[in-house]
């Protein structure tokens, strides 16, 4: 069940997901301030990243260990894992086991190389 609404802030969004999770909270000020560079075009701008979060039912706890321990504290990582989870090219399953720490480590740093090819801008270097 989603956490979100139409009504929230950027701010009150970020409240709901990481309750009083400080490194989540922490992670997602990361992605919500990376949004702009990482994915200039992102349909629902600063929210893109908070939303797939929301819909992948990943709260708290899961989302400090998703940037920091899958991730690297990288929010153009993070943010690749994500859409990749959103379009079906990781399983759900499989993300929640290595945020968990058990089966396969993900590769983040391949992943954001596969949405660099699919999604246009996304994470530009130059």
């Amino acid at each position: 069940m989603s956490r979100l609404n139409i009504n929230d802030t950027p701010a009150n969004a970020v409240i709901k997901l990481v309750g009083q999770n400080a490194q989540a909270a922490a992670a997602c000020i990361a992605l919500v301030k990376a949004v702009e560079t990482v994915e200039p075009k992102a349909e629902f701008g600063p929210f893109t990243p908070l939303l797939m979060l929301d819909q992948l039912a990943l709260y708290e706890g899961s989302i400090a260990r998703l940037y920091t321990l899958v991730c690297g504290s990288d929010p153009a990582k993070t943010m690749a894992v994500l859409h990749a989870t959103r379009l079906g090219l990781i399983a759900a399953d499989d993300l929640r086991r290595a945020i968990a720490g058990r089966g396969p480590k993900l590769d983040a740093e391949q992943v954001l190389g596969l949405m660099r090819s699919r999604i246009p801008g996304f994470a530009r270097t130059e």
